[in-house]
């Protein structure tokens, strides 16, 4: 309760801090005082309790919340509609994004399981991190604007926007340095996960933009309908891996893949009915992105073609890659700084004017070629 007071009044501060505190101390003092005790697993689950209880205490102090036992029932009922049906589909998802392992432990094995769960998870940690964010500041944003039609519909796009821009060329970019990554985190031994991997890149745009939709959704009150699209893609999703598995890991990922598609036409369209906007603008979201993309499909796959050749260690490989990148979109900030679309723009500026340092802030503006507005 006192999490989503904050949430509402958008003081991510104090949840930060809230998070820091009670994990600092109970993972790092707690925790290891108890293993050194000699406590072994339980001193883990020690400092989950801790933890849970630090930042339970903190929370509702900084929410100022007073604990008060009423029965109110008109509000009882409001809550426990809207909450019943977030449950129920928050259950739906769930079987949702497990569909498709049950079809790959079912019909391919659980050697195989384990390779595609895997592969999943690598997958899974750059829009987990990039969508929990936006999720995280969207979904309270949108609840405030949503009787402003205008400011909801801009708030929507843009978050549209710059998770495209984001994830659009940073999937490319994984697709193409997807041997790296395996070599990297798992070894030689996992290059059989390199063309699954790849195909499951493809469509990290696309379920961050599904995760925006699911926000306005939720913001506007729209849980049935937003239950309906999860069964569908529960449906689609066990679908494509059923009849992809023929194919072994390659086939299912592509079914997966397809059902992540229909998955965002579902939300896409069920987010324009909210708002009553165009479908054309939410294509218009993906244009910034494509030009970044673009961008890193060509130095990345030039790069690699020529470091492949002459240097053996993948990390090695990644990070003289990723210095060239850098360096070129710097370079065209330089010579076209109009190059970069609003969105981006916008984003950047509001980051260096987070700095709280003046001239550091005045000195990062410089250098990006960012005007004041």
């Amino acid at each position: 309760m006192a999490e989503a007071l904050l949430i509402r009044k958008l003081d991510f501060k104090k949840l930060f801090f809230a998070d820091l505190f009670s994990r600092i101390f109970a993972y790092t003092i707690v925790s290891i005082f108890l293993a050194i005790k000699g406590f072994g697993e339980w001193s883990l689950v020690g400092g989950t309790i801790i933890s849970t209880f630090i930042r339970s205490i903190y929370l509702l102090y900084s929410a100022k919340t007073r604990l008060k036992f009423i029965i109110r029932k008109r509000e009882f009922l409001e809550l426990f509609s809207f909450g019943g049906m977030y449950s129920l589909l928050r259950v739906i998802n769930y079987f949702a994004q497990k569909a498709d392992n049950f079809v790959v432990g079912r019909y391919l094995g659980v050697d195989t399981l384990g390779l595609y769960d895997r592969a999943f998870q690598i997958m899974s940690y750059p829009g987990m991190l990039i969508g929990n964010v936006l999720d995280g500041t969207m979904f309270p944003s949108m609840s405030i604007v949503q009787n402003q039609p205008e400011r909801l519909k801009n708030a929507y796009y843009r978050s549209l926007s710059l998770v495209n821009i984001i994830l659009m060329p940073l999937s490319i970019f994984l697709v193409l340095n997807a041997p790296e990554i395996i070599k990297i985190l798992l070894g030689k031994p996992w290059m059989g996960l390199v063309n699954p991997l790849q195909v499951l890149f493809l469509v990290i745009p696309l379920r961050s933009s599904s995760r925006m939709c699911d926000s306005l959704a939720r913001a506007k009150g729209a849980l049935s309908q937003n239950a309906l699209q999860k069964l569908i893609y529960l449906f689609v999703i066990t679908l494509g891996s059923f009849f992809g598995k023929r194919y072994g890991l390659v086939g299912v990922a592509w079914g997966v893949n397809f059902a992540v598609i229909v998955h965002f036409l579902l939300m896409s369209y069920l987010g324009e009915t909210l708002i009553g906007g165009k479908a054309i603008k939410i294509l218009v979201t993906f244009k910034e992105g494509l030009h970044y993309s673009l961008i890193v499909f060509v130095v990345c796959g030039f790069s690699l073609l020529m470091l492949r050749m002459f240097i053996e260690y993948a990390i090695i490989t990644l990070i003289i890659e990723m210095i060239v990148l850098m360096v070129v979109f710097w370079v065209i900030c330089q010579v076209f700084p109009r190059f970069f679309g609003d969105d981006l723009r916008w984003f950047i500026r509001n980051l260096i004017f987070a700095v709280p340092n003046t001239k550091v802030r005045l000195r990062l503006m410089n250098f990006s070629r960012m005007e004041i507005e």
